[in-house]
Parts: C-alpha cells; structure tokens; sequence
C-alpha cells in the first residue's frame, strides 16, 4: 500500500511504543536513569507556561545541565524541545500548574505499559504529586497527590467504564487492545482463527497505530484485505517476526530517522525508510527524537498560526460577505439604470406620434413599452415600473417623462460609482489581510540556544580581573570534591579565619597578580557564614597546596569537606563583604557572574553590587533582575527577561541590599 495525498492526516499523536521510545530519552537527558543522582542534583520546574489552549510547557533547570524545555500535549505526546513554543499569557490548567508544581523537582517518569499514558513524578519540600498525562481521545492532563487523589485536571470525563474529576482517585482506562510485551507467537496465530482481514484484525486486537499496521503488511508484501483465515502458517510467522523487530526499531530509535513532507509541511516522523511513504519527500533527521520534535513542534505552530489568524480568517469572510452583498446592490441597480435608459430612449423614438393623444392613448402606450402600470388620479398620473415610481401632472408629454427618467438613471449610475468606490475599498482591506497571512506561512519556529556549562560552574566560580579562574565548594561536599580534584599544584587556597567558610582554588596563580589574591579573599569572606551573621568585614586567609593535608593524622578526625593546614598561613586582614551579580555573554547566551565587583565589574555586561542584609534571597535576587535588566541595551531585553531567578538566587549567599548598579566594562 501506498499513502496517497487523501490519507495524510495533519493531526499527529505519539503511538505507545513511540512514547516508550520518548519516555527513554527523557529519562536519560534529565538524569532519571541513576536514582542516586535524582536524589543529589534533580532538575526541578524552574516554571510553567501555556503553549495553546491544552498544551503546556515545562521549563526545567539544573545547576550543571543545560535548561530543558518539556512541551506536553494531550492531542500530540510529550517531548523535550529546542524551540521557542511559550505563550506570553498564562491560561486554563498552566495556571493551577504554575502555583502548585513551581519548584519542585522532577524525580521520575513512567509510561504505564504500552498505553499511552505518562506519569511524571514530583516532589517539593512540602508534597508529593503526580503529573498524569493522558494522550488518547482528545487527552488530558491530570495532577494528583501521591495517592492519586485528583488536584486538578484539563477535561472532567464522564464514561460508562470511567469517570475522573477533581476529588475523585485517578484510575487508569481499560487496556485497548493486546499490549505489546503480551504478544507471542501463540497468541498472534489467533489471526488464523479471524474472518476479518488482515489489517481489521489488527486494528482491533494490537495496541498499534494505522501507519506502523499498514507498514508492517507492506514489508511482508501481503494483500491487506486478505482474511486472517487464508493467511498460511509462514506467512502468520513472517508477519509477528516483522512485528517484533519494527516495535524494537523504533523503541531503540531507529536506524535511519526521517522527517516526511507532503508539500513540503512536515506531517510525520519515522524511524526508518517506509514503503508506505515512499511517494513523499523524505529528509534524514540525526535522531528520531529530534525528528519527533521537528513534527510536533511544526504542528504546534501551524496550530498557534490558526489561532492567531482567526479573527482575521473572521474578518475575512465579513468582507467577502459585505463585498457579495455590494456586487449584487451595485449590479440591481445597474440593471434598473440600463432598463429606465433603455424606457426613456423609446419614449424619445415615439414623443412626435403622441402630441396630440388623449392621455388615455398615451397611457396604454407606456404599458406596452414596459411599465408595470399608469394610474390616473385627479391632477396627477402615477407610472410605476422596476420598484420605480415617477408622478407627473395630468398635461405632461413624453419628451418631460423621459426628462425625469433619465434624471433618476443620473442618480442611479452615482450610486452605483458610490457602491464600486465603496468595493474597491474592501478588496483593497482584503488584499491586505490576505498578503499578512500568506507572509506569515513562511515563518519558522524560533530556536532557543542551548550551552554546555563549563565544569567550574556547579561551584562558586568567577574569572579575575587577572583573568584567573577563581573557583569555590558551595557546601562541605564540593567544599571536598574541590580540594581532593581540582586542586593543582600551581593554584593557591583560600579559606576564610572562622567556621562556615567555602574552600576557593585561584587557579594558575603567578607572582605578581595580587589584585587576584585581594578578589578571592573578598569572595571567600561573602561566600562564608559571616554574610548572613551580618558582618561588615572578616579575616581570610590563602596557603599553597603542599600545605593543604587531606587526611588526618592518626588517632583524630575530620569531619566532610575539612582539611589540615600546615605551615604560615598568609592573611589578608579586614576584607569588606561586599559582593556584585552581573550578565556576561557566553555564546549565544547571557549567563549569570557574581563575585568581587572589581572582578565582574571587568567581566561583564551590567552589574549591580551588594552588601549583607536580612532579606530573603528571593526578593533580593528580583531587586537584582530589575536593575540589571534597567542598565542592559534594548536588544538584550527579552533575552535577559527569560534568565530564571533561580540562577541569580544561586549565585547569592543570603540576602542582600543593592547599594550600586551599573554598566560593566563589555557592555
């Protein structure tokens, strides 16, 4: 079989084993596949926003991966994106989402067998919750407690077998179908038994879409209408080898991922070449996953376009309507010109034969020139034709009748030029609407820029106004990892003079770079207790690694992310706690610096600098945001708006009071 132009569906949803495949991927590109390191370092929901009227967006961050995009969508599936898919305004379920699911972490995802559902598990301080994801029937999406009691959900259903609502324990819908690891051989030789044919056959009884059916017939070159009865043993045996081998395919990704085309919109993605398809154009995808994103990410922008574009498709047919509606006035009226011009002229050819009639012959004459009646009243005669009506006095003549006939086809033929004007003047709005959405087919999604962080950039970390990497532990764990990975022999160690306080490496040191020891004293001393204690200026001080001991000598302990230090330890005494955060461009991103403000003050676009102070560190970091967004050049803007706060609450050791803000040395 071969997939003709009518058989190409625009709509597109994820089949089961092509969730399976998605659900595979995400787990490894969120770090799900290793439960030790969901519990360290999870992504969490950094925010949520609506992409159309059903679908949302999960924005998902990690303080060493690059941010991730999670697009749900109950008619299509799920899927990580590289493309701008976000709604400016918030609405229907994203809304509950956002005030109930913000912050919290994602620790796993599942797909229930090979249905096409898919729970995303996740956690705050507080709760536990469960993101249900349904993509069958028109879907939905479903958030629930840990005990699957209903928080909130996109569509309430009401069925014979099912019902969900708010309040109500979510419960799964009856399995459609033979699940695919239920299948062997024994089972799918029942086909024998069918008077269906083959494709009906399996239609009804395997959880597969249409297009993998009709594919999985097409490899085995067998007629699809054949009945299941008349199919020989090999043939039964060919058709479940080939249905194995095609659900492992695409559950491993395929071996050659192609996105289809039919005049030139992508309508598919397929894991490897089909004979189904092989009349549509075709390109290689690098991964079926990145395939599966071109196809559902077009879908979804095709389906914005259409939103976007409905008042005007409205407008639209208002104006085809009104322009319809002032054809058919302006031609009526031109008829009605053409005949009262073409009544006047007669009565012109026959004025001299009718001088001297009664008016009686002079009436019976116009009736038989077309008019539709000649009343004679007292003073008056009243002659009437085409919803015209023209009154004279008893002693009129023809050539005065023909007189205000062709007064009447004046007026007419203006109003029929009002009409064209008028005409011209809706085509012209409608030319225009027409040309703004024929301009817009071309436009492309937009895609978001994607950057690996350096490995220094889990830790503290800036770059000196030496131009030196300094680099910090964040707690005793990395305090640790720091010394015992990263420390070489050429760096210097500093630590501030009292309990609470980061190790930081000032890599690369050479003799003469003090300002790099004066700036990493400055950032041990603000990244130590001493910031939230409310201190004005502590004590740090820097060794040489040799000094650095990272066992304890025999009989004593140390505790996690502590160490001995030997020998002279060389102090920079009074340093100010004083910090600044700042916008620097890295590629095609603008990442956020924090560190001493001469150091970033060098490194970066804009920056604000701070000192301690008793307010929380989110509504410090929000202060920040502004001011830094304030000081930026206008084409930055946007860009610097979609920074998460996250990123700047990270870079802060408490709360703090914005005390100078400004533009930095690349700006």
């Amino acid at each position: 079989m071969v997939i003709t132009q009518s058989k190409i569906n625009s709509e597109f949803t994820l089949s089961g084993i092509e969730i399976r495949y998605m659900v595979k991927v995400i787990k490894e590109r969120l770090n799900l596949i290793d439960e030790s390191m969901v519990k360290i370092n999870p992504y969490y929901v950094n925010n949520v926003y609506s992409v159309n009227n059903e679908t949302i967006m999960l924005r998902l961050h990690h303080s060493e991966k690059p941010e991730e995009r999670l697009i749900i969508s109950p008619s299509m599936g799920l899927w990580l994106t590289k493309y701008d898919l976000a709604d400016k305004e918030l609405k229907g379920i994203a809304t509950l989402l956002r005030s109930k699911i913000n912050r919290c972490r994602v620790i796993g995802i599942e797909q229930l067998d090979y249905e096409r559902i898919v729970i995303i598990h996740l956690n705050s301080n507080e709760f536990k919750f469960k993101l249900i994801c349904e993509f069958f029937g028109g879907g939905n999406l479903i958030l629930t407690d840990e005990n699957n009691k209903i928080l909130a959900l996109l569509h309430p259903l009401k069925v014979r077998h099912r019902q969900i609502d708010v309040g109500m324990i979510y419960s799964p819908p009856p399995p459609r179908g033979l699940s695919i690891n239920e299948i062997n051989l024994e089972v799918f030789s029942e086909i024998k038994k069918s008077d269906l044919s083959i494709a009906k056959w399996l239609g009804r009884n395997i959880a597969l879409p249409k297009k993998y059916i009709e594919e999985l017939i097409a490899q085995v070159d067998l007629n699809p209408e054949k009945k299941g009865y008349e199919l020989s043993d090999n043939e039964v045996e060919l058709l479940f080898k080939k249905l194995i081998e095609m659900v492992n395919i695409v559950e491993s990704g395929g071996y050659e991922p192609l996105i289809v085309y039919s005049n030139d919109e992508i309508i598919d993605a397929i894991p490897f070449p089909f004979k189904t398809y092989k009349s549509l154009k075709m390109k290689i995808a690098t991964s079926l996953f990145e395939a599966f994103d071109e196809v559902m990410s077009a879908k979804i922008i095709a389906r914005k376009r259409e939103e976007a574009f409905e008042p005007i498709k409205i407008k639209l047919l208002e104006l085809e309507k009104a322009l319809q509606n002032q054809k058919k006035v302006r031609e009526e009226i031109i008829n009605k010109a053409n005949f009262l011009k073409d009544f006047a002229n007669k009565l012109i050819s026959i004025a001299n034969q009718f001088v001297n009639q009664s008016i009686e012959s002079i009436a019976n004459e116009i009736i038989k020139l077309g008019a539709e009646s000649v009343e004679l009243k007292k003073d008056s005669v009243l002659i009437k034709f085409q919803n015209e009506h023209f009154e004279v006095s008893k002693d009129f003549n023809l050539y005065s009748l023909a007189s205000h006939i062709y007064d009447e086809v004046k007026k007419l033929e203006k109003k029929a030029l009002a009409i064209k004007a008028a005409e011209s003047k809706l085509q012209k709005e409608k030319d225009e609407l027409m040309k703004k959405m024929q301009s817009s087919q071309i436009i492309k999604p937009k895609k978001l820029p994607t950057r690996d962080k350096a490995w220094f950039e889990k830790y503290r970390w800036f770059i000196t106004s030496d131009g030196l990497l300094a680099v910090g532990g964040r707690d005793a764990i990395t305090n640790a990892i720091i010394i015992r990975k990263y420390m070489m022999e050429n760096d210097l160690v500093f630590h501030a003079d009292l309990q609470g306080s980061p190790f930081f490496l000032l890599k690369g040191y050479r003799n003469g770079m003090e300002n790099s020891i004066l700036e990493v004293a400055q950032a041990t001393v603000s990244y130590s207790k001493a910031w939230k204690g409310g201190f004005v200026v502590a004590d740090a001080y820097w060794v040489k690694p040799n000094q650095v001991k990272k066992a304890a000598p025999s009989g004593m302990y140390l505790p996690k992310g502590s160490f001995i230090i030997e020998g002279k330890k060389n102090f920079v005494k009074n340093v100010k706690l004083e910090l600044a955060i700042g916008l620097k461009r890295e590629g095609d991103y603008l990442i956020v610096i924090s560190g001493p403000p001469s150091a970033i003050k060098k490194n970066s676009l804009v920056y604000v600098v701070i000192i301690p102070d008793k307010s929380k560190s989110s509504d410090t970091a929000k202060l920040i945001k502004s001011e830094l967004i304030n000081h930026l050049k206008p084409e930055l803007l946007e860009e610097a708006k979609r920074i998460p706060l996250d990123d700047i609450i990270r870079a802060l050791p408490g709360g703090g009071r914005v005390i100078h803000s400004a533009i930095g040395e690349l700006g």
